[in-house]
């Protein structure tokens, strides 16, 4: 089983609204995916307060296909525009996980 892919959450390329618990969790199995390269992994406490901070973060960002860049730490408003809705949602998730990483390093 060593090295097979694992399964992911199928990813609605037309979704719409707020980011999905899905998209979400996309985003941490990429996170631990980075943390085991580096032979480290997150601890328990702190991988539930990322989550849990991504989750309040997404929820307030509301819809990425009417979000204002400027209103989201790591986003840039150049590239953001040009961007379709799909892209828009990945970049957004990647965005509020880096915000929640730093926020829960803090704690």
């Amino acid at each position: 089983m060593e090295k097979r892919p694992v399964l992911q959450p199928y990813l609605d390329l037309d979704a719409a609204g707020p980011l999905t618990a899905d998209e979400l969790e996309v985003a941490i199995y990429r996170l631990d995916e980075a943390y085991d390269q580096l032979g480290k992994s997150l601890t328990g406490e702190y991988r539930k307060c990322v989550l849990a901070e991504a989750e309040k973060r997404a929820h307030d960002a509301v819809d990425p296909e009417t979000l204002d860049p400027g209103s989201v730490e790591f986003l840039a408003a150049e590239p953001w525009y040009e961007l379709d809705a799909f892209s828009k949602r990945i970049f957004l998730a990647q965005a509020i996980m880096s915000k929640a990483l730093f926020i829960c390093a803090g704690t």
